[in-house]
């Protein structure tokens, strides 16, 4: 069962409720009709469409308003309230919202809506969509309609909102949802959150997000976009007065369901496998202050988020840094590349002194990394550790790894890379301290429960082949064989 246990805090900058109704750089699609000129408006701040190359002039959402740099770069464009400005300058950030339509108890958040449905689902029978929508007509097997119908509930949006934690104590009680491992947890959950997952706004894609590209073949998008495009459309006009509020209830869950699917499809389908955009972008990327390297296990006692560094690993990553102290010292720009350049595999007491005294210029004297493995996805994958010190061997060139943390990004020491980024200041030191290890050591998915992160490998056994490559050993008695089993075995 996925199970998305993430919900932003209320009163944090993430939580959707933080939005200002007031900001004219927001479009809230319930204040949208069904007009011409408003469905062209939502079109332009649904995703940004690109014809042939990329436009670098000056715009603002809507594109009504354009600039040269020297004359109304940094206006505001009277008709979306968006700053003119370079694509490259204007914020990632949502810009698109659905405000709570008139006689709607609260809006639910996609990835609890997603959670709770595919707790409740049946095959591909949708149960949660059935409890929400009455309009929803796909049909499961007679038995699970009868064990479905046979529970007491009105089947409406607003219904199952006002009567969250007895609606799920509802889905507990299906006999597919109880062989489910942590189908407990979902109630735990709601009774903790529910006043973080229930919210009165929620931002959908947009245009800061989402780009296509359009030329004489077509246009090339994910497939799930065009559901999702219509799924937000059909949320236009809602608080028309002449809608009933049980349309409006109907509108709200199947918008709500499709949003849920939309992100869900994507993050799996776009980032989250090999192929994905986490690979291309981030693990298999050789960008600056990165590396790439086997990991050893360290001999004696350890630090969990420790790791050692080699020699020619530390001299370039932090290549950048070392140029600029040697040119402070006295060194030209090129003296000091040609200095670093050949002492990036040879040890020189000047070389470490300013490693040293570039670990001790942190605040907590550690340099951090971001140490990530490229096949793995999953929770503690990514992980943020640190070094003090420097391997100053340049023969060394491996990693040495922490064996309380290999569990995580599933790695072993059988010549497993790990790839590295530095985190070049203490604020991005600081905003990475969610990815510590220990943040991982309970089980997401199982209420109160360990993860299998703490699991620690177990230990390589002796070959008894190397006992026999000596050839007197050969000729050894039943007695000496069955000794060395007893020592052994």
């Amino acid at each position: 069962m996925g199970i998305m246990l993430r919900v932003p805090k209320r009163g944090s900058a993430r939580h959707p409720d933080t939005v200002d109704l007031k900001d004219s750089s927001k479009l809230f699609i319930n204040e949208l009709t069904n007009s011409l000129e408003d469905r062209e408006r939502l079109e332009t701040f649904l995703m940004t469409e690109h014809q042939g190359d990329m436009d670098v002039v000056p715009t603002c959402h809507c594109k009504l308003t354009k600039a040269d740099i020297s004359s109304t770069m940094g206006t505001i464009c009277p008709s979306c309230g968006d700053e003119v400005s370079l694509r490259s300058d204007k914020k990632v950030e949502p810009i698109l919202y659905v405000h709570k339509p008139k006689g709607i108890t609260s809006l639910i958040t996609p990835n609890v809506w997603y959670m709770i449905r595919d707790l409740a689902a049946k095959g591909t029978f949708n149960t949660l969509l059935y409890m929400t929508d009455p309009t929803y007509r796909d049909k499961a097997n007679p038995e699970y309609m009868d064990e479905l119908n046979s529970l007491k509930f009105e089947r409406s949006y607003n219904y199952f909102i006002e009567n969250i934690e007895y609606m799920i104590g509802l889905i507990l009680k299906l006999k597919h949802v109880r062989k489910k491992e942590g189908a407990k947890t979902i109630m735990k959950f709601c009774r903790t959150y529910k006043n973080d997952f229930m919210v009165s706004n929620l931002y959908t894609m947009n245009k800061s997000l989402v780009i296509v590209e359009s030329n004489s073949t077509g246009k090339y998008m994910f497939p799930a976009l065009g559901t999702m495009q219509n799924s937000v459309k059909g949320m236009v006009g809602i608080d028309v007065s002449s809608i009933p509020v049980s349309e409006r209830e109907n509108r709200t869950a199947r918008f709500i369901d499709k949003l849920a699917t939309f992100y869900y499809t994507y993050t799996k389908t776009m980032f989250s496998k090999k192929k994905g955009l986490w690979k291309k972008h981030v693990f298999n990327v050789k960008g600056v202050h990165t590396y790439r390297s086997v990991i050893v296990s360290i001999a004696g006692p350890q630090i969990y988020n420790q790791v050692t560094i080699p020699w020619t690993i530390a001299v370039k990553l932090m290549e950048t840094y070392i140029i600029s102290k040697l040119i402070r010292r006295g060194y030209t720009i090129g003296e000091a590349k040609e200095y670093h350049h050949n002492h990036l595999h040879v040890y020189s007491d000047k070389m470490y002194s300013i490693l040293k005294e570039l670990i001790s210029d942190r605040p907590d004297g550690r340099i951090y990394l971001l140490t990530q493995r490229f096949p793995t996805l999953s929770t503690a994958s990514m992980i943020r550790v640190w070094f003090n010190d420097v391997i100053t061997n340049p023969a060394v060139h491996a990693i040495g790894y922490p064996l309380l943390i290999v569990a995580g990004p599933n790695a072993d020491y059988d010549g497993d890379e790990m790839h590295n980024t530095l985190l070049y200041d203490q604020s991005m030191v600081d905003s990475m301290e969610g990815l510590e290890y220990h943040y991982n050591i309970i089980d997401r998915t199982s209420y109160r429960s360990l993860s299998s992160n703490l699991t620690i490998p177990t230990p390589a056994l002796i070959n008894f082949s190397s006992w026999y490559e000596d050839s007197n050993l050969l000729q050894s008695t039943v007695e000496e064989d069955n000794n060395m089993f007893d020592l052994y075995g």
